[in-house]
């Protein structure tokens, strides 16, 4: 058990800083970054979700995803997508690396721009929504 949740607040940090340096970037820059600093990701699934904007979602042998959604060609946010018997440990991790400033909703602030990190519930998963605030 100790394994998993060190793996999975691995996982999380490790796609947090990474990820977040994705946003702004286009649509091959993402998927090259991705290709190069990830190996363990499949091959990402592309889409258009409800509002129009296209998005990559990437997987891991593990489980694990995660989706980049990009307008007009460039990267705006992400989500990190994980199982409900995590949130406790992953809001724990963002009790420690960012201010809670409501019950879903926690900022880390930058030099150049502030982190926005909102948690979404579902059923049988709950999300995490990165973007940032300039």
């Amino acid at each position: 058990m100790k394994k998993i949740i060190l793996s999975l607040i691995l996982v999380f940090l490790g796609l947090n800083s990474n990820s977040q340096n994705l946003i702004g970037l286009s649509k091959e820059e993402v998927t090259s970054f991705i290709e190069k600093t990830h190996p363990e990701y499949e091959t990402p699934r592309w889409g258009v979700n409800r509002f129009g904007l296209d998005f990559a979602e990437y997987k891991d042998n593990k489980g694990n995803f995660v989706t980049y959604f990009f307008d007009d060609n460039i990267c705006n946010y992400y989500i990190l997508i994980y199982d409900n018997k995590f949130k406790k440990i992953v809001i724990n991790t963002m009790n420690e690396l960012a201010t809670q400033i409501s019950s879903l909703e926690w900022i880390s602030y930058g030099k150049d721009y502030d982190t926005i990190m909102f948690l979404q519930e579902e059923s049988d998963f709950f999300a995490i929504v990165i973007s940032i605030r300039m």
